[in-house]
């Protein structure tokens, strides 16, 4: 394991080098070095970094992580960056807290309607490959939550419920986003809306990680961006 530990720093290594984190390897510089023959497994350590409180400065830039519970942890405020970098054989790329927390978008629902994670929080992901080399390299989720969401429940939302509206056609645009399965996955929590003086319920997920670079297609990286084995 390299390190299951907090930071508050930029990681930016020399551009076409990656830092690599896992359980077997370490590096040092921009220069890759292998320490074992051991191939792993995801789930061998916890976390490779965890963000506490993220700064609109903090950025992961040129990460290769292997092997992890969840890669990168993420408290319950702050922006971060995390661009050209792999995932791969992890349980989960991202994880972050939960909270229960009001946010403004919501409008006159802000304060009757808690939303799962702080909305001060934001993981903005661009030309990042997750998953297999042979896979979409589009991140996963560990559980199907095409269930969950369907133009029908959007229908229903009342016209001038705008905030609850745009969170959900937002979040309904994302999920079709994750389809890898159950590896290297992102962060879901169902958001729960009951509006008073109604009957109306609705229960739907979201995610701090924002996925609407995957719809423009910067997202994603067009093909994985390193390959094992690694050496010196």
């Amino acid at each position: 394991m390299i390190c299951q530990c907090s930071v508050k720093h930029s990681i930016n290594p020399i551009s076409g080098f990656a830092y690599l984190f896992t359980f077997n390897h370490s590096s040092v510089g921009d220069a890759v070095y292998n320490n074992g023959d051991s191939t792993g497994t995801p789930g061998d350590y916890t976390t490779a970094i965890r963000f506490e409180v993220p700064s609109d400065s903090d950025t992961v830039n040129y990460v290769d992580f292997k092997y992890a519970v969840s890669a990168i942890s993420v408290g319950t405020g702050g922006l971060l960056s995390v661009s050209n970098s792999q995932f791969a054989d992890n349980e989960g790329a991202f994880a972050a807290d939960t909270v229960s927390a009001e946010d403004s978008e919501l409008g006159d629902l802000a304060d009757v309607c808690t939303y799962p994670y702080s909305p001060l929080i934001e993981i903005d992901i661009s030309n990042d490959w997750f998953g297999s080399n042979d896979g979409s390299g589009q991140p996963g989720i560990s559980t199907d939550l095409s269930g969950d969401v369907s133009t029908e429940v959007g229908d229903t939302i009342p016209d001038d419920e705008t905030g609850l509206s745009a969170l959900y056609d937002y979040d309904f645009s994302l999920v079709h986003w994750t389809v890898n399965g159950g590896d290297n996955t992102i962060p879901w929590a169902m958001f729960s809306c009951g509006i008073p003086d109604t009957d109306l319920d609705f229960e739907f997920p979201v995610t701090p990680v924002n996925l609407g670079e995957l719809i423009d297609g910067g997202g994603v990286a067009s093909s994985p961006l390193w390959s094992a084995p690694y050496s010196e």
